[in-house]
Parts: structure tokens; sequence; C-alpha cells
């Protein structure tokens, strides 16, 4: 996301928030008096709340949307959002997730950091309060997008696990190697048991994942798995047929070397191209937002595809192989 875009252009603060049962009349009341307190401020253009509709959306969605970035960092920053936060939080069951969205188009791919850490039951309320400090700092980090905190779920994970999300990958390095993130380490040190930081851009583990549930079911990793075999299987003959074929074995290489060639290419044609546009493509599907009355049209439309596919390469075998030189 271009942040000199964000500054002259309209901004959505997309807040997505998970609240307990009993929570839910406290929480909608609390969203009616957010809204009044934004009224007053610079720069803001309106507020949405969309309340839950189980089983297909579990979660309070709230979009704010303000004249510009720096508006929506005013408000993200101010200790009126974070001390009305305070009041409201213990309502919160799963994720809590802010993030920004410009209405101009973006030049970078975004790029996430996941710092998952243990924290003694005990501590909870201290690291929650700390956890709310760091977000009013981040938010004021060249090219941040988002701020996502997942809490632990018994037997499932056990970490606490905030993601935070950059314009690029330089934005996230500046943020990571800085001196403000060093000093809240430093205030929070108490909280920093078993930390780990992994970045979401790349491989396998972040194509797709829908981060509102802590743990992948598996019909999740089934659903992954078929996808990744559609642009799997052609990615592999196609590559035979225009590459490993005319410019590989018909050249004398050893069947290990065109092998390796082949699986060189394909993995990392895969990694970063492939799967995560099939991923994108299908995220409907993948995570379920069809509904389970229209489930089935994802199922048919796979296998139409992989029918496709199929008869292509059918197709292929009968025509010459192709010969250069």
């Amino acid at each position: 996301m271009d942040n000199s875009a964000l500054s002259t252009t309209p901004v959505a603060l997309i807040i997505q928030t998970r609240v307990s049962d009993e929570g839910a009349p406290a929480y909608a009341a609390w969203q009616t008096n957010v809204g009044q307190l934004l009224a007053q401020r610079k720069g803001f253009l309106g507020q949405q709340v969309v309340a839950p509709t189980p089983p297909a959306q579990v979660d309070w969605i709230v979009i704010q949307r303000f004249a510009s970035l720096e508006d929506a960092r005013s408000w993200m920053q101010s200790d009126t959002l974070h001390d009305s936060l305070s009041r409201i939080r213990d309502y919160f069951v799963g994720n809590d997730d802010m993030y920004l969205r410009s209405e101009a188009p973006s030049k970078t791919d975004p790029v996430t950091a996941l710092i998952s850490c243990k924290v003694a039951p005990e501590l909870e309320e201290g690291f929650q309060q700390w956890e709310m400090e760091a977000f009013r700092v981040e938010a004021n980090a060249p090219g941040f997008i988002g701020h996502r905190l997942q809490r632990p779920v018994p037997g499932v994970q056990d970490d606490w696990i905030i993601e935070l999300t950059f314009d690029s990958n330089s934005s996230l390095d500046r943020w990571l190697s800085s001196s403000e993130r060093a000093a809240l380490l430093k205030s929070g040190q108490e909280y920093q048991g078993d930390v780990r930081v992994r970045r979401g851009t790349y491989g396998f583990e972040f194509w797709a994942r829908d981060a509102s549930q802590p743990a992948p079911s598996t019909l999740w990793i089934f659903k992954s798995n078929l996808l990744a075999l559609l642009v799997l299987y052609p990615t592999v003959y196609l590559w035979g047929y225009l590459i490993s074929h005319p410019f590989i074995d018909t050249k004398g290489a050893p069947v290990w070397l065109s092998l390796f060639l082949g699986n060189a290419f394909s993995t990392q044609f895969l990694g970063f191209i492939a799967v995560p546009w099939i991923f994108k493509v299908f995220d409907f599907w993948l995570n379920g937002k069809l509904g389970e009355d229209k489930e089935p049209v994802g199922w048919l439309l796979i296998l139409v595809l992989y029918a496709l596919s199929m008869a292509g390469f059918a197709f292929i075998l009968k025509l010459p192989p192709l010969s250069f030189g």
C-alpha cells in the first residue's frame, strides 16, 4: 500500500472482533458511543457496524472511514479510543483485528510478521494493556497497515499471536529494527516468554489460511490440497512438453537432472505465483463463504476444472513432440 496515496485518499479502518454472547449487548451499546465520539473528530466520514450472523459470520465487523491516513492514525493512537477499548476488552473472546484499507490501488504486496509468545495466566491482563500501547506505537510506523491479536485456544493454540502487517518488506524490516520497537520490547520483557517471529509473505504455510480460525480444519487442509493439485498438474505437464522434452531430455541430460530441474521450477512457480493466485480465486470456496447451501457449487467447479485439465493433457499427448534443432 502506497503511503503517499493513503495520505491523499479516504481510508477505511476495519475492525473485526469476536465478542462473548453475554457481552454482545454491551458491545453494541459501546459501538454506538464510539460513533458519537467519532462524529466529533476531524476527518471522520462515517461508520458501519455489522453484527454477527452465525454460522456464516461470528465476528463483529466495524468499518470506520476517514478522509486521510493521518486522520485514521490520529484516531487509532488517541487516548479516547484506547480508554474506551479498555472498558470493553474483557468481552473479547477471539481475534482482535484492526487494519487500514485505502481506496487507492496498492503498488506493493503487503507482508506480515507473526509474533508468538507464551504468557502466564496471571500476567494476561498486564499483557493486554501492554499490547494496546504497542498498537498505538505501531500505528505510527511508516507503512503500517494492520494489527491482529489472536488469543490462545485451549487444546489448539497455547500461544498469544500478534500479526503485524506492513505495506512492504522494507517497511517491516524498518519497524523490526527500530528503536521504538526495542523500547516496547524492553517495557514488556516480562511478557516475552518463548517469543518467535515469522514472516507471512512467502512459502506454503501462509497461502490462504483464514486468520479468524486458530488452526486449519481437516476440511480446509483437504480443500487446499485439491487447489494445489489443480495448478500442480498443468504446471508439470506443460513444463515437460514445452521445456523439458525439447530443451533438456532430447539434449542427452540424465533423468535425475531433468527431474530435479522440473521440480526446482515447479516448486518456485507454485510457491510464488500459481498457488497464491488460485487460493485467492477460490477463497470463497476454501473458507466457506458460499454458505452450506451453495457449497456443492464449489466442489462441482473444482471437478469440472480437473476434467478440463486432464482433457487438455490428453490432447497434448496426441500432438507431435516439440523439437528445436
